[in-house]
C-alpha cells in the first residue's frame, strides 16, 4: 500500500501521522487516511484511525483496519444523505485553524 503523510487534530495541536489512502464517497471530493496507533491496546476502539486528510478531523475509528474504515464510511454517508456533510467539512477545517492558532507547532 502507498503510504501517505497528513496531521491529525489533537486538542492540543497537530500530530503528523503515517497511513495509507482511504476512498470514501462524499460527493465533495475529499481525501481520507487510515493509520494504526500503535500504542494502543489490540482491543482498543481507536487502535485503527479514519482522518479526513485536509482537516485532521476523526471520521472513523476501530479495532481493525476494517472496521475504521467501515465506520468512517458509515458516518461519512449518514452526513452525506443528511446533507450536513459540507458544513460538518467547513467547520472541522475552521477548527483546525483554531488549533493551528492556538498551537503552531506540528509535532510527531
Amino acid at each position: 500500500m502507498k503510504t501517505i503523510r497528513y496531521e491529525i487534530a489533537l486538542e492540543h495541536g497537530l500530530k503528523a501521522v503515517a497511513g495509507e489512502p482511504v476512498e470514501i464517497a462524499s460527493d465533495q471530493g475529499m481525501t481520507f487516511g487510515v493509520h494504526c496507533t500503535a500504542y494502543r491496546a489490540f482491543d482498543d476502539e481507536l487502535r485503527f484511525v479514519v482522518t479526513h486528510v485536509e482537516s485532521g478531523l476523526l471520521v472513523g475509528n476501530g479495532v481493525t483496519r476494517g472496521a475504521a474504515i467501515e465506520s468512517a464510511r458509515v458516518r461519512i454517508d449518514k452526513a452525506r444523505v443528511s446533507g450536513t456533510l459540507a458544513h460538518l467539512v467547513e467547520r472541522a477545517i475552521q477548527v483546525r485553524a483554531e488549533v493551528l492558532a492556538a498551537n503552531p507547532v506540528v509535532f510527531g
